[in-house]
């Protein structure tokens, strides 16, 4: 899945371009359970539903729901507390280019939300710059305001 974070740009830096650090936050798989949401336990037995198939009995291709899937017994991730995900924090170094306006959507690709099947969505930044009390920007041109 997509993040959309909002970037603030002084007048001056939306007219040069930047290249700055920028932290967000994103929910990854579970370094844990890789997203399955539940620990295998060790030494454990095979799960008694699917017999140790990982399937459900009655049909074919669903998961059985008392093992997720791993053929034994299982219980609940503790590190993500069986949520399969986990929030991440992470420092980009992003460039800005010249001449951004407000309302301009930079992307960064796979620096987004992970999804369950393991890919990632994007990062798109909104660039909002700040109104300077001299120039004042017209399409391409910088006008001043006397």
């Amino acid at each position: 899945m997509n993040i959309i974070k909002k970037v603030n740009l002084s007048f001056a830096k939306s007219i040069t371009g930047i290249n700055e650090a920028i932290q967000h936050k994103r929910l990854m798989l579970c370094t844990t359970c890789a997203g399955k949401k539940v620990q295998k336990v060790e030494n454990a037995d095979k799960c008694p539903k699917c017999y140790g198939t990982g399937e459900h009995s009655d049909v074919v291709g669903e998961i059985c729901v008392q093992c997720m899937g791993t053929g034994v017994l299982s219980i609940s991730c503790k590190t993500c507390n069986g949520d399969g995900i986990q929030q991440n924090t992470m420092t980009l170094s992003v460039t800005v280019p010249k001449s951004v306006d407000t309302g301009m959507l930079l992307r960064i690709r796979d620096k987004g939300h992970q999804a369950f099947n393991g890919e990632f969505g994007d990062l798109i930044l909104k660039v909002l710059v700040e109104p300077h009390p001299q120039f004042k920007r017209v399409d391409f041109d910088i006008h001043s305001v006397i």
